[in-house]
């Protein structure tokens, strides 16, 4: 009740963390509160968003969700069940709306490639407007909503409060352009006041096709020492961490993308 806003970080590609996300969002969503729940999706297919929670049964919705691919684990098979999810969750009486707030600008050619006058000034707006976009679209569709409460679910990068070092990947050449970013949790903690989790494990797998091809990634645990309980958030020290608390969600295992042949 502290909070306006819950960013929530994840790895992509497990079965584990949509799972994890889906329950904080049901926790939440019982206790009558309006929830805006903003996706890492692109904000182009806020309707194919719309179509999904507004089908007749659970199997139009699931055919609807297969005929969006990424590629990189947003559009796994547990991703798939998150949504279906949250749909089950508002068709049961529950105040959810979901948003798209993923940006890129090579789609949206109009923008102007303006950022807010706070962000620091040796950030090319180019580098970081991405992730402000995303974080003024997940503001945007609050207010719009009227939401008491915003939970953004997003790879790690995206979710925390602080300036972060991020780069782009040379295809051709195999170097990397580092540079720094404002993260989109960043962005929402300036409108709201935000929690920021990260979701972390004991190891396992995941999966994704981006760069590597089909396929099975390990693991090694990245769940800090004194994480003695999975599902359980821990709190961080904010002035020194890019989240406000980290939360274990146990081994996981790799989430087929629904792009892979079954």
């Amino acid at each position: 009740d502290s909070v306006d806003a819950i960013t929530v970080g994840e790895r992509h590609g497990t079965t584990e963390m949509p799972a994890a996300f889906a329950d904080i969002v049901e926790q939440v969503a019982v206790e009558g509160r309006r929830v805006t729940v903003a996706l890492e999706y692109p904000r182009g297919k806020q309707a194919f968003l719309d179509s999904v929670m507004d089908a007749e049964s659970e199997q139009a919705a699931a055919d609807t969700l297969a005929e969006y691919r990424i590629g990189d684990g947003r559009t796994s098979e547990a991703m798939q069940d998150m949504v279906l999810s949250l749909r089950t969750l508002k068709r049961s009486g529950a105040m959810i709306d979901v948003a798209a707030v993923d940006f890129w600008s090579f789609y949206h050619p109009d923008d102007n490639g303006s950022v807010p006058d706070w962000v620091p000034s040796h950030i090319k707006p180019e580098n970081t407007l991405r992730d402000v976009r995303m974080g003024q679209g997940a503001v945007a569709a609050c207010e719009r909503c009227k939401c008491d409460l915003l939970l953004y679910f997003a790879g790690g990068l995206h979710t925390g409060l602080k300036v972060i070092e991020s780069g782009k990947l040379d295809m051709r050449t195999g170097e990397v352009d580092e540079f720094d970013v404002v993260s989109a949790g960043r962005v929402i903690s300036e409108s709201m006041d935000t929690a920021a989790i990260i979701l972390v494990h004991r190891g396992g797998t995941s999966r994704a096709i981006v760069y590597t091809g089909p396929g099975v990634q390990n693991l090694a645990p990245n769940a800090p020492d004194y994480v003695v309980r999975d599902f359980v958030p821990y709190c961080l020290s904010r002035s020194r961490t890019n989240h406000t608390h980290v939360m274990s969600v146990g081994t996981v295992t790799g989430s087929p993308d629904i792009y892979e042949p079954h």
